[in-house]
């Protein structure tokens, strides 16, 4: 009986051992796979945090982008504005010249023709010089031929020949030069 005892003992005692490696084994291989989820599941979060984190940068820097682009255009608008400005008040200046002024231009450009141009007045600067001084610039410009014809409403003179007109109205002096020069009067005016 001692033999089937001891066999018996031997018998329980190895299943012990072996349930006791199982458990251990399985135990171990429990918490590597719960390690493995856990390092899983971080990762998981940090990617979406990294992503997350992502879309809120660009989406700031969308943002900033159009508040930069907001700014920008404002301010060339200010810029273009005060420019508009700048040039008509120029224009009234022109159109307010006294009439030695006026006159004054005037025989600075006809100084620059000779020979049978055609002089057209614009109607407000006729009407400002009056026909004492149209008719001293007529003595003064004897080569020159003062037209009849007047353009409606304008300030300034055209000087045609041969179709090919040279215009000294005032609006379109301004224009001319608003188009030509306005970048580089922005450029010194704004620059800092």
């Amino acid at each position: 009986m001692t033999e089937i005892k001891d066999l018996k003992d031997s018998i329980l005692s190895q299943v012990e051992e072996e349930n006791k490696q199982q458990l251990f084994t399985s135990l171990q291989k429990i918490e590597s796979d719960l390690e493995a989820e856990k390092k899983k599941l971080i990762t998981r979060k940090q990617d979406f945090l990294l992503q997350k984190s992502k879309e809120l940068n660009q989406s700031y820097q969308a943002e900033y982008q159009q508040i930069i682009n907001k700014k920008r255009q404002s301010t060339l608008l200010a810029k273009q504005t005060i420019l508009k400005e700048l040039f008509e008040d120029a224009f009234k200046k022109m159109c307010n010249w006294t009439v030695d002024e006026e006159k004054n231009f005037i025989c600075e450009i006809l100084k620059k023709y000779q020979g049978p141009y055609s002089v057209i007045f614009g109607e407000k600067t006729l009407h400002k010089l009056g026909k004492e001084n149209i008719a001293e610039l007529q003595n003064k410009f004897e080569t020159l031929i003062f037209s009849k014809k007047i353009l409606s409403n304008e300030y300034g003179l055209v000087i045609s020949k041969d179709n090919i007109d040279d215009n000294y109205l005032y609006r379109d002096l301004i224009n001319a030069i608003f188009k030509a020069e306005s970048s580089q009067i922005a450029n010194k005016i704004f620059a800092s």
